[in-house]
């Protein structure tokens, strides 16, 4: 009986300390990380992904019809793009 609690204690004791080495192990891999990216600059990347975005947007929103804008609207069966130059243009497009 002693040595199942002399081998439980044990277990127990060598759970502890692994826990307590990885927690020592993420800090240190924390600091690292905030150490390499503490100078990094990421508005470049944010600006170009934005102009990317903006155009695509852009692009997405007009009328291929007659090169207005397109609005999202509501209608019987649920959303769907409208066409801004209406009752002009009627040009519909399914909201995805």
């Amino acid at each position: 009986m002693e040595i199942i609690l002399i081998i439980i204690g044990c277990y127990i004791f060598y759970a502890i300390i692994s826990g307590i080495i990885e927690a020592i192990k993420q800090k240190i891999r924390d600091r690292a990380a905030k150490e390499v990216l503490k100078d990094f600059n990421y508005q470049n990347e944010k600006d170009e992904i934005l102009k990317i975005a903006g155009s695509f947007i852009k692009e997405k929103l007009k009328c291929p019809a007659c090169t207005g804008i397109l609005k999202l609207r509501n209608g019987k069966y649920g959303q769907f793009w409208g066409c801004s130059n209406y009752p002009k243009c009627n040009f519909t497009r399914n909201n995805i």
